[in-house]
């Protein structure tokens, strides 16, 4: 990466914060509801931790994605227009952006080489056209130039302007700023804390203009997301020092309105903002009746041996097979890492075929109302609900 890149990207004032990379870029949410959450990319493993909701506390999810210790920067957008944000990657050297439908670890499922990307690009992703896909675009901060295109192929910009001051460091956003369905850019001034929104793709004045992240903005890196759940997005900047976040759900400058710390303070990590809800699939409490419905909860079962022996074992449907990652008993839906009281051991086959679970509690032990929950590894989640975890359920 060239010395030109450090100098126009903005980055050099958080060099010690972001290490070995020498850009950042901003993402942003294009779906209204439900709310935007945020979200970090490790650059040194290349693990992602997303958080559901925007407060204090672990992640909800976290999975490898990338090439560790690699200069690839991370973005967020709905891709495959499921009604949900999944991650991606940008490579600054070859311009190339590796794209994944589920918020999991695996292979990219859309590749694109973006035409002429320059030595200065840094991306951005939004729903241009508003036809219900995010697609990528790049910023080149040597021209002050953005370059967006409306498909997940390779090729260059369908759209190119201009826009933002001429001097001084800059870093691109976007989002939907007015509530029309269609994303639209901005930029961000470390030198004052200033940003400055533009409600259409094109050249011209921007349509909101303020300051907002607090005292020393050249220490903040910005990010946007509908953090209300209103329709529109809005602004929020990232402390890598502190691993704070700070979010605010007006176009105007003010406190904000949310503010809570994520990642431990000086990591290197990046900000992203997205809808990551994969969608809880809750299945209704399973008559308890000792039928054969293809689920079964059996609170002592009568094998498993040594630390299993008289302890709790699920069985899944068969069309559950090689389709789960794992099978967790959590006391909330939709799950996160607090909400988790077991993992179970598996899979293994039942003499049917159906795939089942063995946990070292028995099913007493987990009391009432919680949720038998399946993590598929196409990032789908299916929650069974058990009234009492004493009873049998099938």
């Amino acid at each position: 990466m060239n010395e030109s890149m450090v100098r126009t990207s903005c980055v050099g004032r958080w060099a010690a914060a972001i290490a070995t990379l020498s850009i950042f870029v901003a993402t942003s949410d294009a779906v209204a509801d439900p709310k935007s959450s945020v979200g970090l990319f490790n650059p040194r493993n290349a693990s992602f931790h997303l958080k559901f909701k925007n407060d204090r506390g672990a992640e909800d999810l976290a999975f490898k994605f990338g090439k560790e210790r690699s200069r690839q920067l991370p973005i967020a957008g709905d891709w495959d227009m499921d009604g949900r944000d999944s991650i991606g990657l940008y490579a600054p050297g070859p311009g190339t952006f590796t794209l994944r439908n589920s918020n999991s670890t695996g292979d990219s499922d859309v590749s694109i080489k973006f035409t002429n990307p320059g030595p200065a690009s840094i991306p951005i992703a939004g729903d241009w056209n508003g036809d219900g896909q995010d697609t990528i675009g790049l910023y080149d901060a040597d021209t002050r130039r953005f370059r967006l295109r409306n498909s997940l192929t390779d090729g260059g910009a369908n759209v190119s302007f201009q826009f933002g001051p001429e001097e001084g460091e800059v870093i691109p956003i976007a989002g939907d700023w007015n509530g029309d369905g269609k994303d639209t850019i901005g930029v961000y001034l470390p030198a004052t804390g200033e940003f400055q929104l533009r409600n259409t793709n094109d050249a011209g004045e921007p349509n909101k203009v303020f300051q907002f992240g607090g005292a020393d903005p050249g220490n903040r890196i910005p990010i946007a997301g509908d953090w209300n759940g209103d329709g529109r997005d809005t602004v929020g900047v990232f402390v890598p020092e502190t691993g704070g976040f700070r979010l605010r759900n007006l176009h105007q400058s003010g406190s904000a309105d949310e503010v809570f710390g994520f990642a431990d303070a000086g990591a290197t990590w990046l900000p992203i903002a997205g809808n990551w809800d994969r969608g809880v699939t809750v299945i209704p409490q399973p008559a308890s009746d000792g039928g054969h419905s293809g689920f079964t909860w059996k609170p002592i079962s009568d094998g498993g041996g040594g630390a299993y022996q008289g302890k709790l074992v699920v069985v899944l449907p068969s069309s559950f097979n090689n389709r789960v990652d794992r099978v967790e008993v959590h006391n909330a839906s939709p799950p996160n890492t607090q909400s988790n009281l077991e993992r179970g051991r598996g899979p293994a086959a039942a003499h049917d075929g159906r795939p089942y679970w063995r946990f070292t509690h028995n099913g007493c032990f987990f009391g009432k109302n919680v949720y038998l929950t399946a993590f598929a590894f196409d990032g789908k989640i299916y929650s069974w609900f058990i009234g009492n975890g004493c009873s049998r359920y099938d």
